[in-house]
């Protein structure tokens, strides 16, 4: 069991993001699994990014015993001459009293000329 969860695996081509080992990771963590928005700052190892805006929101499909939530990250300002922002989008499901990561992934745009400004699982330049 992974006592310590070190950063999400790199994405495939369409920005999809592994979510098992990290679940796996939950198990073990029973203050996260209570918290979407904990687990998705866990998952992406927010610490002190240098962006110059963080934001963080959280959807759930229905106001009253949601059984299901998709949280938003996003990273904007970025200290990196191509990306300029990147987004998680967590998918979370509800087990029990606790919740599953279900799904993950991550798009970013581009400083200008650098490549797409819409957020895109593509590479920028």
């Amino acid at each position: 069991m992974p006592q310590d969860w070190n950063g999400p695996p790199a994405p495939d081509d369409s920005g999809n993001i592994a979510v098992d080992g990290f679940n796996e990771f939950l198990k073990e963590q029973p203050k996260l699994r209570r918290s979407p928005v904990r687990a998705t700052i866990r998952f992406v190892r927010l610490k002190d990014p240098g962006a110059k805006t963080t934001r963080i929101g959280a959807q759930a499909n229905r106001v009253e015993s949601p059984d299901g939530v998709r949280v938003v990250l996003t990273e904007d300002g970025l200290p990196d001459d191509s990306v300029r922002a990147v987004r998680y989008t967590l998918e979370f499901r509800r087990v029990g009293a606790r919740w599953k990561l279900e799904s993950a992934r991550r798009t970013q745009r581009c400083q200008q000329g650098r490549g797409h400004q819409g957020f895109s699982a593509k590479p920028c330049r």
